[in-house]
């Protein structure tokens, strides 16, 4: 019997644990389309259910130079009308935190690749009251979907 060199052993330990970094790392921070101030990433988790769904995670970071209040919901991928069903508060330069009340928020979807973060209801300042703000687009038409009062 052939007994493996240490440096197989090694190879295979680096392998074994380099999938396990990977597969629940964020994806790079990418600005929201409507709201280049905001940016956010996500991950799939290697938690997946019965019902092949896995657990999404998201974390949003806040570039604006004031606070800014927001509602926001995760679907599947191709989704183009969303509940906002979360609401959070970001001070200025906070970010790289879950969001949520709990301290996480995530989304059990079917989806392996990619899914929709839906932003909306947007105020600025320390005051979460008041019309919302409009808009600002990075080039082109706006991220356009649906909120479901």
């Amino acid at each position: 019997m052939k007994i493996p060199s240490i440096t197989s052993l090694i190879a295979l330990i680096v392998l074994f644990f380099s999938g396990v970094v990977m597969a629940g790392d964020y994806g790079a921070w990418q600005p929201y389309r409507d709201w280049p101030g905001l940016d956010y990433r996500v991950r799939r988790t290697d938690i997946k259910t019965g019902d092949n769904k896995y657990e999404w995670d998201v974390q949003f970071r806040n570039r604006y130079q004031e606070m800014i209040n927001f509602g926001f919901h995760l679907d599947e991928d191709g989704a183009t009308k969303a509940r906002l069903t979360n609401r959070t508060t970001l001070k200025t330069g906070q970010g790289g935190k879950t969001m949520g009340d709990s301290g996480t928020t995530w989304a059990l979807l079917h989806s392996t690749t990619h899914i929709e973060v839906f932003v909306g209801e947007v105020r600025f300042g320390k005051d979460d009251s008041g019309p919302y703000a409009k808009p600002e687009y990075l080039g082109g038409s706006p991220h356009l979907f649906t909120v479901i009062p």
